[in-house]
């Protein structure tokens, strides 16, 4: 269970890590970025947000049904 619980962490880690990138790369950079370009840079984004979001709710799911709590 101990690993589950690391690799939930490590999930979590890399989910904020991409939110923190992404948010910092819309925000503050000044560079401009057409339209088509950045419709493919959101759509990349919410497909690896939503690739993390399910592998954490599968360990959390497997913690559960090892009876701990995530």
């Amino acid at each position: 269970m101990e690993e589950l619980k690391k690799e939930l962490a490590r999930l979590k880690d890399c989910l904020q890590d991409l939110d923190d990138t992404h948010n910092f790369n819309i925000s503050k950079t000044f560079c401009h970025i057409g339209g088509g370009a950045f419709s493919a840079l959101e759509e990349d984004y919410e497909e690896e947000k939503k690739e993390y979001l399910e592998k954490i709710a599968r360990v959390e799911d497997e913690i559960r049904k090892a009876g701990g709590n995530p």
